[in-house]
């Protein structure tokens, strides 16, 4: 919730979520460590970022397209509907997590359809996922029964047609102590 809500409605997250920086306190509460990468967003990629993840919730890969060119991971006269009928066998246009074989497998392929689509990755993009996988590996772990993915789609389909309405990006507030 924390990370999703710093990132969605403040525009600021941590850029490097890993089990090093995360301090899990015996009564429960936890602390981020190390803000050595951290990732400012505008309330436009928030928008756009939202709209991707909605669009991966409802399978909607036209939509997840769209947002990924609002990001410039694609030409803006780029056709999205010509794109989303390439491109929905690609690892990241499906909900389901792929296996590290599937993964590897689908990697040759995957990369060549991108580079020809022109397709580059957006270094706020990358931290947001890597984040998130992150996050779902440490939810799968130790609250097994809590599925972030449909958790999160609700708040995304929400996030994708409000515009947030702080942005804390620049915002020097000082961290309180956690433990």
């Amino acid at each position: 919730g924390s990370f999703l809500e710093g990132a969605m409605v403040h525009g600021v997250f941590h850029g490097d979520l890993h089990g090093g920086n995360v301090l899990v306190c015996h009564d429960g509460r936890y602390g981020i460590l190390d803000y050595g990468i951290v990732g400012r967003l505008s309330p436009r990629e928030r928008r756009a970022f939202a709209s991707m993840m909605a669009g991966i919730v409802t399978g909607d890969v036209e939509a997840q397209v769209i947002a990924m060119q609002e990001m410039g991971a694609l030409p803006a006269d780029a056709d999205p509907a010509a794109i989303a009928a390439e491109v929905p066998h690609l690892p990241f246009f499906d909900l389901r997590m792929p296996t590290a074989a599937e993964i590897a497998e689908m990697m040759k392929g995957m990369v060549q359809t991108l580079l020809r689509l022109q397709f580059r990755l957006p270094k706020l993009l990358v931290l947001l996922a890597k984040n998130l996988i992150f996050l779902d590996d440490t939810i799968a772990r130790y609250a097994p029964g809590f599925d972030l993915a449909t958790e999160a789609g609700t708040a995304f389909q929400k996030m994708a047609v409000t515009t947030p309405t702080t942005d804390r990006s620049r915002d020097s507030t000082p961290l309180p102590e956690v433990c």
